[in-house]
């Protein structure tokens, strides 16, 4: 299951969106351990909008606009996170390897 960021923007509204592998690669060059959801979504929340090599997170009017048609610009009520990593963040361990 991958990370899901929920969160409520003012006005107020509701969403969901799903962090991609690339934003996640972009976090683990960053030096996040996107293991831990909340540290995924507290580095997403600190970089809404801003391009981090070759990837542009998505600002809360991107996020917002996804829902539904609108031009105003949004703040942040709450945002958290459930899920995990896909399975290529988590090391091998010599218990998963001996099955």
């Amino acid at each position: 299951m991958p990370i899901i960021i929920y969160c409520a923007l003012t006005n107020p509204m509701e969403c969901s969106f799903e962090v991609t592998d690339q934003e996640l690669d972009v976090m683990v060059a960053e030096g996040v351990d996107v293991r831990d959801e909340d540290a995924a979504a507290d580095f997403y929340r600190k970089h809404l909008g801003e391009k981090l090599g070759d990837i542009k997170f998505m600002d809360l009017r991107l996020i917002a606009e996804q829902y539904q048609d609108t031009s105003w610009a949004p703040e942040i009520n709450y945002w958290y996170a459930m899920g995990e990593a896909p399975d290529k963040y988590w090391p091998i361990t010599e218990e998963a390897q001996s099955g």
